[in-house]
């Protein structure tokens, strides 16, 4: 689950960071991402901050939907509860500055 969920948060932020990259070309550019020392430090920034929250925790419950078949525990879509945060997951190293992805 942690690591679909990881594969999911990089895709979501290169989609975020880079919006003019053709969706056949972000996985080239996930995979350089991850190479890339600054940038991955910038992406764990950014996994373990509060900006686009609400697209994280989609993110989360629809991963932990695929993998469990069911909701995440406390959340139902009658009772909109909070989800564990990214950072929970994703653990940061790198202090570097970062592009700011928007929505």
């Amino acid at each position: 689950m942690t690591k679909r969920f990881y594969k999911s948060l990089l895709r979501l932020y290169v989609e975020l960071v880079y919006p003019e990259i053709e969706l056949e070309s972000r996985g080239k550019e996930v995979k350089e991402l991850e190479n890339d020392k600054e940038l991955y430090g910038e992406f764990l920034q950014w996994a373990n901050s509060s900006e686009n929250i609400e697209k994280k925790k989609q993110l989360y419950i629809n991963d932990f939907m695929a993998v469990f078949g069911r909701f995440p525990e406390g959340w139902t879509p009658e009772r909109q509860q909070e989800v564990p945060d990214p950072e929970k997951f994703i653990s940061s190293k790198s202090g570097a500055d970062r592009k700011s992805p928007t929505a």
